[in-house]
């Protein structure tokens, strides 16, 4: 990839997906390179692709970005002004937002950066984070958290099947998690980490993966994982079929079916090989 475009700018973060790399600036700016075979880089479909970063051009009242989530084929961003988060790229389940008004799936897929959260409870409201997750989006307020997208496998929090809705997740937190801080959804199942550094989960547990003393098929409200609620979690990853979750104290817990030998129903600490403290998971 060519950084000619870059020459004279300062980044600040570098985000990797499986079709592109996003650089944000100190000023606000974000160029991307990579695929554009569903407009993953914000420009016309015509541009197949781009091996030099290029500027993606934001609404003129969107402001500076100042968060970005980038996922597998969409990208959500928060700014400084506008209507506060914008989205692009693919857009088959709705998970760009943009369909709040009504019931039928909306444009797909989206060349340019679109306001998120017109005629939707997301409106008016003051964003403090956002997650893009493959085929869905979640953000966090500062009073909820929200997500929409594709409905399946109850990963909108009730199993609403209305694709475009932004469905408030954060009314169901008990105790004194009113706010998400870290969240992952790969496929078919939710880990949220509570500002308490509790963990929660959702959505298919049918390979034990949601860390509960019942282990259901699936939960269509975020379950507390009672065993980790002592352990000061501080980042919480969904793989594929397992979870992981990393304490403050370097602990790091797994459980589900990390293969077809093994089965691990509730968090079990990993005993590791080498000395040192673990410090993140990705």
């Amino acid at each position: 990839m060519t950084f000619a475009a870059l020459d004279g700018i300062f980044p600040t973060k570098v985000f990797a997906t499986t079709s592109g790399t996003f650089i944000l600036t100190r000023s606000g700016a974000l160029y991307a390179a990579g695929a554009n075979d569903v407009g993953q880089l914000a420009q016309p479909l015509s541009v197949n692709q781009s091996n030099s970063f290029l500027k993606v051009t934001l609404p003129i009242d969107a402001g500076n970005v100042t968060i970005v989530a980038a996922g597998r084929a969409h990208i959500l961003v928060r700014t400084t002004g506008g209507s506060q988060l914008y989205c692009w790229g693919s857009n088959d389940k709705g998970h760009c937002g943009t369909g709040f008004a009504n019931t039928t799936l909306a444009d797909h897929p989206l060349t340019r950066p679109t306001s998120v959260g017109i005629s939707s409870p997301l409106e008016g409201q003051t964003v403090t984070a956002i997650w893009a997750m493959p085929r869905r989006s979640f953000a966090q307020t500062s009073s909820n958290t929200y997500a929409w997208g594709l409905a399946a496998d109850y990963i909108l929090a009730g199993g609403d099947q209305n694709y475009e809705r932004a469905a408030v997740l954060g009314s169901v937190f008990p105790g004194p998690d009113s706010a998400v801080t870290d969240l992952s959804c790969p496929s078919t199942h939710v880990l949220a980490l509570g500002s308490s550094g509790t963990p929660y989960s959702w959505g298919d547990g049918s390979n034990y993966q949601l860390g509960l003393q019942s282990a259901p098929f699936f939960a269509s409200q975020p379950n507390q994982v009672d065993s980790l609620t002592t352990r000061n979690i501080k980042t919480v990853k969904a793989c594929y079929g397992y979870s992981l979750a990393l304490g403050t104290d370097g602990s790091l817990f797994y459980w589900g079916s990390p293969s077809e030998f093994a089965t691990y129903p509730l968090p079990t600490s990993v005993a590791l090989s080498f000395t040192g403290r673990t410090v993140d998971i990705a």
